[in-house]
This record gives structure tokens, sequence and C-alpha cells, in this order.
């Protein structure tokens, strides 16, 4: 998604993302080290991790006029490029 951005001149967009994950990160990390270390550390990034996709997937939906469920819902279509390469593999 990000490339995708990127390419269509829209780079700033997964700041928007990064920017709120980012702050949310050190807000839990000064909750969960004191009491959990290096444990806590992984914990926090990874809920801001999380929290960052969430949004760059809605940032994204919103930039490029696409309903997240459309966006995440696999089409048989997906698949075309990967039996191609399967059946040419079969062949030889």
């Amino acid at each position: 998604m990000n490339m995708d951005l990127a390419g269509k001149g829209k780079p700033w967009i997964a700041m928007q993302a990064m920017l709120p994950a980012l702050l949310f990160n050190i807000i839990l990390n000064f909750i969960f080290i004191p009491k959990y270390g290096a444990n806590g550390a992984a914990l926090s990034s990874t809920i801001s991790y999380a929290v960052a996709g969430l949004l760059f997937l809605w940032f994204y939906s919103i930039a490029v006029k696409i309903p997240i469920k459309e966006i995440l819902v696999y089409k048989r279509a997906d698949f075309d490029p990967i039996k191609s390469v399967i059946l040419k593999l079969m062949k030889k």
C-alpha cells in the first residue's frame, strides 16, 4: 500500500498513520517497560505497529476510494498470476 501511494505522489499518508502510532508507542513504553522490562517494550511495539497498520489501511482506503472490505477480501482473479506460473512450471 505504501509503494502504491508513493507511486501516486502521496507518500505523506504513511506519516499520518505512523505519527500517532509513534506517540502511542512512547506512552505505552512508559506504562509497560517499568513493570515488564523488555517484554513490555515488545508488547508496546507490537500494539503500536498494529495501530499503525490499521490506521494506514484506513487512510489508504480513503485515498484510493476503495472500501476496506474490498481491499481485504480475496477474489478469484487475485490468484490468476500464481495459477499461470504453476501451469507454466507443470508444462516443463
